[in-house]
């Protein structure tokens, strides 16, 4: 299975590092900049095409971030993609959660039980490749925490290293694995 991630567009609370979590924002209207990483990333993608399946989260940022891309009419919502839900932490500057939880967060984030566990993302995520494992090519607009979180347990086989890496957003990455 081949599966092309891209991390949504920059929202306001991104710029601001503000936890979005499950709270549905909008991304920024998109600069020249931005727009030209868009049409780098979308030759990459055409150089992949076509996709068996063209997906995003139920979330307005990945919904939007899609319509950049010019796939608004292809993907389709997939709740197994949200966003980790952050519960207290949604909403508020990200350097509150590093002052309360730092380490913990950054070295073991299981330990950590939000609006959601990191076991109940990591059950989402393996739902996810169970229902999509006859798929060859995947292209997806989604979320950091989930990306990251994919990332750790094909990588690392330990969705616990999910946060020894960034991705930033409007990043293209490029999973190759066998289900």
């Amino acid at each position: 299975m081949h599966i092309f991630l891209i991390r949504h567009l920059q929202t306001n609370f991104n710029k601001n590092g503000i936890i979005q979590g499950k709270l549905d924002i909008p991304i920024i209207e998109p600069n020249i900049e931005i727009l030209q990483k868009i049409k780098v990333n979308q030759r990459l993608i055409e150089a992949e095409a076509p996709f068996d399946s063209i997906l995003h989260s139920e979330y307005q940022r990945t919904i939007m971030t899609a319509a950049c891309y010019g796939f608004e009419q292809q993907a389709k919502v997939e709740p197994l993609l949200n966003e980790l839900d952050f519960g207290q932490f949604e909403g508020k500057p990200r350097k509150e959660l590093m002052t309360e939880y730092g380490e913990l967060w950054l070295n073991e984030p299981e330990k950590i039980v939000f609006g959601e566990s990191l076991s109940e993302l990591g059950n989402r995520i393996s739902s996810f490749i169970n229902k999509y494992k006859d798929k060859k090519k995947i292209l997806i607009f989604g979320h950091g925490a989930w990306m990251r979180a994919l990332y750790a347990m094909l990588y690392y086989k330990n969705i616990s290293k999910m946060n020894q890496h960034t991705i930033d957003n409007n990043t293209l990455i490029h999973m190759d694995f066998k289900v």
